[in-house]
Parts: structure tokens; C-alpha cells; sequence
């Protein structure tokens, strides 16, 4: 009889165990309307848990609901090590191929040391079409690695990351870049690096490779690149083959390597690459400052330090960006201005800024509601007329809980007309 009450516990044990799910898959349910949050550092590592035990989250949702200090990860939890695995022909990849909102929330003191490992960053490998949006990474974060090493994504097989900063420092072997590592298909897109990046060879201020059918975007960077090696060294691509093309994106940072005649490897502001080989990369409209490194290239003009400082790299760079073939991604709710290079006192050290870096955090999801709705804004928990006409605001049920023209609403999804906005 004694026997029965331990048996019973001994039974529960592993029942009760396995009955548990990662916390931050019952806060949503990862539809665009209802997504997974993510507030804490322990959510990253479940993130990192379920990807890597073969849940992709194709075709799910989610969010950052504040600021994450990785600092504040539980023991338990063991060392974080970036999200997914990646594996140099994706054939042993755990990919992430989701929508990840950052709603220029910021993560810090992120400190991932994976010399050994082939892709490396915040998120490891990213697939099927994966869109990492909104996301900022401050200075106390650091990222090294070895092949294929960035701060946001370390591999992308296919898939986007767009709006996203960096000041974190980078370093790897090969295919290394401050936002991005290696650009397999897809593109990277206003997007910024602000911290150094450091690797043997193959190393670019946004993306380390870019190989395949590929764009980088009205994207800048501002930090020192350098190769210690006869290798492809770059302010924002460090190589580019097939159909990779860099489109008004900027570097004033300082590109330091070694050039190498006998390699036919040269050094550049913009884009790397071998000029024997037949099939490569494409730059226009770009500008940067030639003088810093002893730098002049193709498709890129030259200013000094002095007149970027001024709105005429700005208007050029914005010329660019509206001749450009632009296609919205998947689900992005950014307007205009969000894309544009502007002004900001005291920011930047006074060279241009992306719009969408003076928002507030939260408001990732600014610009106009679901479906393509005009008639007015949400921006965080505020919800806005266009016109200045009073808006109806119902709950699922149809009961109407809020009217005006400028409301700010708690957490929660709520009618406007026939049309479903998500607040959180």
C-alpha cells in the first residue's frame, strides 16, 4: 500500500513534464491576427528549442512585446546559441521560415561564440520565404562564428530581413556581415550597421556573400570591415555572384584588407567580387566616402565626410530608391517615409538615417491597417483617422468599444468597418 502514492509520483513525473509547452507558444496562436510574443530572454531559447526540433513556423506570426536582455537568461536554459542550425548545403538545416516582427524592440547583451559552427547569428538559418523584420541589436551584443556569420541571420536560404539595425560587433572566418552572413535567395533591405566587422576573407558591413538571385537595398553602414587575408572586403557586400545587385545603399565606414593583384580580389566600398568571374554582382546608385579607404568603383559617387552631412547623398540615394523595381514584402505594413533616407539632430554622427529607425519602439507596425486600408493608421496600441473622421471600433462581437478619431486601445483584435486589426 505504501508503494502507491511513489508509483503515482513516479508516473507523473515525465507525464507532467512532457505536457508543458515552450511559454511563449500560449500567448498566441500565430496567426497574423493573434501572434506568438516574445518578451523575455528564456522565449528566445524556446524559439531556438522548437526550430531546432523541426518546427519550422512556416506561415506563423511572431512578435517581440519588449525589449529582451539576453543577460536575464535563466541557468536552466543553458547557453544561448542563436536560433536554428545551419549546415553548409541545408540538407541537416533547422531553419526558421516564419514572420519575426521586432517592433523596434531592442535585444542586448546577446553574446554568441560558435567559432566551430557554419552559420551563425540571432537567428542561425532562415528558409521557405522567412521574413525577420523591425528587429535592433545595440552595442552590447557580439556575434562570432565561422563560415557564414551575421548579427541577425547567419545563413539565409531564402527569405528577407528588412528594417533591422545593428551595432553589434562581428566576427568570423568567412562569409561574414554585419547584418547578414550569406544571402543564398532573397534580399536584404533597409537595413544598417553601425559596429566593426572582422573575418579572414569573404566579409561585408551588411552581408558577407551574396550568391544566387540576390538584392541588397537601400541598406548603409558606418563600421570599420576588415579581412585579415587576400580576401573579398567590402562596406556593404563582400562578394557577389549570379544575380547579385546592390541598389542606393551607402558606406562611410573604413574598409581595411589586403589586396592582392595575383587574386584578382579587390577591396571596395560597395561590392566585392573576382572580376575574372562572368556571371557577378551589379551596383547603381550608391554612394560612399572614396577618400577614407582609397577606394573608387563603378556605380558609386563619391562624397567626403563633410558633404554627407548635407541632403545631397540623401536625395540621391532617395532618387535610387524610387527608380527601383519595389514590391512590398509579404505583410509588411511600412510606409513610404519608413523606407526613405532622412535627417535626425544628433543621430548617425550626422550622416543619413533610415525613416523607420526615429520610431518608437512598438510602432513596427505603423502605416496603414490590414488589407490594404487607407482610411486610417495604426501605430502600436494608437489607432488613427486619415481624414480626421470618427472611427467605430468594435469587438469580435460587433459591440462597439471605442469612437474618435485618435484612440489608443488595450491588447486585443477589434473591428474597424468590416476590417480586423491586431493591437499588442
Amino acid at each position: 500500500m505504501r508503494l502507491l502514492p511513489v508509483l503515482s509520483l513516479m508516473l507523473c513525473v515525465p507525464l507532467c513534464a512532457g505536457a508543458v509547452p515552450s511559454e511563449f507558444l500560449t500567448t498566441g496562436d500565430g496567426s497574423y491576427y493573434n501572434p506568438y510574443r516574445l518578451s523575455k530572454a528564456v522565449h528566445l531559447a524556446e524559439l531556438d528549442k522548437e526550430v531546432r526540433g523541426g518546427t519550422s513556423f512556416a506561415g506563423k506570426f511572431l512578435v517581440l512585446a519588449a525589449d529582451i536582455d539576453m543577460s536575464e537568461l535563466p541557468e536552466w536554459a543553458g547557453v544561448f546559441a542563436g536560433i536554428g542550425e545551419a549546415d553548409e548545403n541545408a540538407m541537416f538545416s533547422s531553419s526558421f521560415c516564419g514572420d519575426f516582427n521586432g517592433r523596434h524592440f531592442t535585444v542586448s547583451n546577446l553574446d554568441i561564440d560558435a567559432s566551430d559552427d557554419y552559420g551563425c547569428g540571432l537567428f542561425n538559418s532562415v528558409d521557405g520565404g522567412a521574413y525577420i523584420h523591425h528587429l535592433l541589436l545595440d552595442s552590447s551584443c557580439s556575434v562570432s562564428g565561422g563560415c557564414n556569420t551575421g548579427a541577425v541571420a547567419g545563413t539565409v536560404w531564402d527569405g528577407m530581413v528588412e528594417f533591422c539595425s545593428s551595432a553589434a560587433a562581428v566576427r568570423g572566418l568567412r562569409n561574414v556581415g554585419g547584418i547578414a552572413g550569406t544571402l543564398h535567395s532573397g534580399a536584404v533591405r533597409h537595413c544598417s550597421n553601425t559596429a566593426r566587422v572582422d573575418a579572414v576573407k569573404g566579409v561585408g558591413g551588411i552581408v558577407g556573400l551574396m550568391d544566387g538571385i540576390t538584392s541588397v537595398t537601400g541598406c548603409y553602414n558606418t563600421g570599420v570591415v576588415a579581412a585579415s587575408t587576400f580576401g573579398a572586403c567590402a562596406g556593404i557586400a563582400g562578394q557577389g555572384f549570379g544575380r547579385a545587385d546592390v541598389m542606393a545603399c551607402y558606406n562611410t565606414g573604413l574598409v581595411s584588407g589586403r589586396r592582392s593583384e595575383e587574386f584578382d580580389i579587390e577591396l571596395s566600398n560597395i561590392l566585392s567580387d573576382a572580376p575574372a568571374v562572368v556571371w557577378k554582382g551589379s551596383v547603381a546608385g550608391c554612394c560612399a566616402v572614396s577618400a577614407l579607404s582609397g577606394i573608387a568603383e563603378d556605380g558609386v559617387t563619391d562624397f567626403s565626410e563633410a558633404e554627407f552631412r548635407t541632403a545631397t547623398p540623401a536625395a540621391l540615394l532617395n532618387d535610387a530608391l524610387e527608380s527601383s523595381d519595389y514590391s512590398p514584402a509579404p505583410n509588411s505594413t511600412a510606409v513610404a517615409a519608413d523606407r526613405r533616407f532622412t535627417f535626425a539632430a544628433g543621430v548617425n554622427g550626422g550622416f543619413p538615417v533610415l525613416g523607420w529607425e526615429l520610431n518608437a519602439p512598438g510602432s513596427a507596425i505603423a502605416g496603414v491597417a490590414p488589407d490594404g486600408v487607407t482610411g486610417f493608421v495604426v501605430e502600436g496600441t494608437r489607432v488613427y483617422s486619415v481624414s480626421g473622421a470618427v472611427l467605430r471600433v468594435a469587438d469580435l462581437s460587433g459591440r462597439i468599444v471605442a469612437r474618435g478619431a485618435d484612440l489608443t486601445l488595450s491588447p486585443g483584435v477589434y473591428l474597424v468597418g468590416d476590417k480586423k486589426i491586431l493591437i499588442n
